[in-house]
């Protein structure tokens, strides 16, 4: 992608992602090998009126050398100073962009997972106060990517000698997924969030008391709460700000009750845990929680994952995604969950999203549990649609709807304003 590319997509990230105000500062994270991008966007920002961008490195190749050579004794340590540092990106209400794209793919495959493991739930805990704060929408907060040359070689599936090469031919394929080869990319953005709106408030206004997936190896039911909110598209921060928290996003979704889900999933993509690939997953569920589990490859951290804390073993989120998305139409596994979750259904085992959760942005934990919203330190997305998979809700009264018919949304504009004149309309999230 040329300089002028990069700037407009730059800028589609600042104005439709984060949509960054005058006198905002910016928090800018990413991997050594988005330095050059980075320097991008935060000229970008400055020229939108930013007051202040922190660059945050997340460097890969660091990680692998603490788990493998930190004294046991330290593994669970925390800077003091990550504390104060996350307070004031919430006293100061910053913007957070976070660049997604491995620099270095496969890196822990051969590191203590049990290592990994406690130092991710050591982080976990120091930041949850923060996660909480962020996904509850207290900020504006995006999350897009941006190609390396080792996660194009990835998703390409060949050797690629010209590392530039590589990028531009993953930047091909990228481009129509983030609605980057439109003449107006951030109209298109607004466009499409509009759209997904929309079919949630299609959603909301059939009053559905479960969901039940079914396809090859999947039979599951998931409850809702009487409070559950399908929501979609752009979200509203706590001072009124429409943002987009990922690019690209093609999904309407939920909070159940983790305290409701019955039956067994197959999972249609593989996903990444711990720094593990899985593939081949299969779950089986009773009470809410996960009983059984198998998988074909990755299953000591898929365990492991599961045994984080007392909740990661149940349902945080719901997302129905049409077969037909542009991510799926790419053919393409990403190998990464930004891309790979808006290919399909999905749900997320750990903890649930407040914003789809009718006044659970004013809520505390203690009140979000209570009603059923999951608390965990954890929230990971497992792909279980598929142009095979036909999702149905259910009303408390029985009555049975058609979501999607094998991969194919069949809710509509038209079911929305039926449902309307009939008085089952529910009022719709913010989102």
């Amino acid at each position: 992608m040329d300089a002028l590319s990069l700037h407009a997509y730059a800028r589609v990230l600042l104005r439709v992602g984060v949509n960054i105000q005058q006198g905002q500062s910016l928090r800018l994270t990413g991997e050594p090998a988005h330095r050059e991008f980075m320097l991008i966007v935060a000229e970008e920002a400055y020229r939108a009126g930013a007051r202040a961008v922190k660059f945050e490195l997340r460097d890969s190749r660091h990680t692998r050398i603490r788990a493998d050579h930190l004294d046991a004794r330290y593994v669970e340590h925390v800077p003091g100073y990550l504390e104060k540092e996350l307070q004031t990106f919430l006293d100061e209400d910053w913007a957070l962009l976070r660049l997604d794209g491995e620099e270095e793919p496969g890196i822990f495959d051969q590191a203590d997972k049990e290592r990994l493991a406690a130092m991710q739930r050591a982080e976990s805990r120091a930041r949850h106060f923060f996660s909480a704060q962020v996904i509850a929408n207290k900020l504006t907060w995006c999350i897009a990517p941006c190609p390396t040359p080792r996660w194009a070689e990835k998703v390409l599936g060949v050797p690629c000698p010209d590392p530039a090469k590589a990028v531009d031919a993953l930047w091909d394929i990228l481009a129509p997924i983030l609605r980057l080869d439109r003449a107006d990319p951030v109209a298109a953005w607004m466009e499409h969030s509009a759209r997904l709106q929309e079919r949630s408030r299609a959603l909301n206004a059939l009053r559905l008391d479960r969901l039940h997936i079914v396809g090859p190896g999947t039979d599951l039911e998931i409850g809702l709460m009487p409070l559950s909110r399908f929501t979609g598209g752009s979200a509203v921060s706590a001072k009124g700000i429409t943002f987009i928290p990922n690019l690209p996003t093609e999904e309407v979704f939920t909070t159940p009750d983790f305290r409701r889900a019955e039956g067994k999933v197959r999972c249609t993509r593989p996903v990444e845990v711990l720094g593990v690939p899985l593939e081949g997953v299969s779950f089986e569920f009773a009470g809410g929680a996960v009983t059984d589990f198998t998988a074909d490859r990755g299953a000591d951290a898929l365990a492991r994952f599961l045994d984080i804390d007392a909740q990661a073993r149940r349902i945080g989120e719901v997302a129905l995604v049409a077969a037909d998305s542009p991510v799926s139409r790419s053919g393409r596994t990403f190998h990464s969950i930004l891309f790979d979750e808006n290919a399909a259904c999905h749900f997320a085992l750990g903890g649930g999203c407040p914003d789809a959760v009718e006044g659970g942005e004013a809520m505390s934990e203690d009140q979000l549990k209570e009603i059923g919203c999951n608390i965990s330190l954890v929230h990971t997305d497992f792909m279980i649609g598929s142009p095979e998979v036909s999702v149905f809700g259910l009303t408390a009264e029985g009555a049975r709807r058609e979501i999607i018919r094998k991969g194919d949304f069949v809710v509509s504009r038209r079911a929305f304003r039926s449902a309307r004149r009939r008085g089952s309309w529910a009022r719709p999230s913010r989102r």
